[in-house]
């Protein structure tokens, strides 16, 4: 995902039947929330007819050279705020920096 697009969707598919209940968190790793991502921290509720939905966060712009960054986006249980079981219940988020060296010249 680079800097500049503004945002990144993630598809969530549910693999049960019944309407689900969910809670979405994300988890700084070399991005730091509020600088570089929005956090979230959120509960998302799935109709027993619904078997996606998408979970949208922003990405932030700025003008500073860096390494591309990444983050954690986890599933978790409503009930004890574990994650939820499975292979597919955490997502890393790379933001690919966008900004260019200065250029110095006399």
């Amino acid at each position: 995902m680079y800097e500049g697009a503004g945002k990144v969707t993630l598809t969530v598919e549910k693999r049960v039947h019944g309407c689900y209940s969910f809670k979405v968190v994300t988890k700084d790793d070399t991005a730091e929330a509020g600088k570089d991502y929005k956090q979230i921290c959120s509960i998302y509720t799935m109709r027993e007819d619904q078997n996606e939905c998408d979970i949208c966060i922003e990405i932030y712009e700025d003008n500073e050279v860096e390494l591309d960054e990444d983050f954690q986006v986890l599933l978790l249980a409503v009930s004890d705020g574990t994650q939820l079981p499975g292979p597919d219940t955490a997502a890393t988020v790379t933001i690919i920096d966008n900004d260019e060296h200065g250029v110095i010249s006399f």
